[in-house]
């Protein structure tokens, strides 16, 4: 949206006002609660091209206006005097970056799949998180609560483990659909990968979506580590066997098992696990 002038921005409002469907009170009580500061009877004035209002109080009456256009799904918008951001949309990868750190806010981490599927719908695509076991030979599907359960992928045998093992993106067209494996990571350390169904074979190749995606893939990873914090929803997932209180408060107590800069990258790993 580019910035319009006094004159073109008063016409779209006044276009704009009549369509929203509000009384000069109305309009009046959305723009101050915005922050205006102009009275019903200055609002009315700069409504018929009778006296001037600053770029400001413009901008607010046009944002009262825009909300309530946007409440009632009417095409046009009102221009504003000066240059505006555009917002994430619905569709895209904003989007969907937008929806995993929204929408995991005060989420709890069994709302993670979920939320990565929203995620990926954003950007077209089906995902799905697996996260690799601790001794690092499963890895394990974390399905969203209404759809079933996926079968677990060898580290060590299958495509996906090769994704794992490699940190690469890999696709795939075996099986019904086209689908591409990426890496989950949280930094350097490796957490499972991260399945993308694919309506088109000729997507597995495009280099765009596979950026996007891995954008995607690359919060999800800082996403299943923060949210462990919170819950078991994860951890559980990743664990083999249960443990004793001991071990248990001694697991929570040890530094991440791998850890690198760009310099140099350190692991370890503790068995059993």
């Amino acid at each position: 949206m580019t910035g319009v002038d006094e004159n073109e921005q008063r016409r779209a409002l006044d276009i704009g006002y009549r369509r929203a469907e509000l009384t000069l009170e109305q309009l009046w009580t959305r723009y101050f609660a915005l922050g205006g500061v102009a009275g019903t009877v200055e609002i009315e004035a700069y409504l018929h091209g009778l006296a001037p209002l600053p770029a400001l109080q413009r901008d607010l009456l046009a944002h009262a206006v825009n909300e309530r256009l946007d409440e009632l799904t009417w095409r046009h918008r009102v221009p504003y005097s000066r240059q505006a951001r555009e917002g994430p949309g619905e569709q895209g990868p904003l989007a969907a970056l937008v929806i995993l750190l929204e929408q995991m806010r005060l989420a709890p981490p069994e709302r993670l799949p979920a939320v990565a599927a929203a995620a990926g719908r954003a950007l077209g695509v089906r995902a799905l998180i697996y996260l690799v076991d601790y001794e690092q030979r499963v890895l394990n599907p974390v399905p969203p609560a209404d759809e079933p359960a996926r079968e677990a992928h060898a580290v060590d045998t299958t495509l996906p483990g090769r994704a794992f093992r490699q940190v690469e993106v890999l696709p795939s067209e075996a099986g019904s659909a086209p689908r591409l494996w990426l890496p989950l990571l949280d930094g350097v350390e490796r957490l499972g990968v991260l399945e993308v169904i694919l309506d088109d074979r000729a997507d597995l190749y495009d280099p765009v979506l596979r950026r996007q995606c891995q954008w995607v893939a690359s919060l999800l990873g800082h996403l299943v580590v923060a949210v462990d914090h919170y819950g078991d929803a994860m951890d559980g997932v990743r664990r083999q066997r249960s443990r004793t209180p001991a071990a248990e408060l001694i697991w929570h107590l040890l530094p991440s098992l791998t850890a690198g800069t760009d310099r140099f990258v350190l692991a370890g790993l503790v068995e059993p696990s």
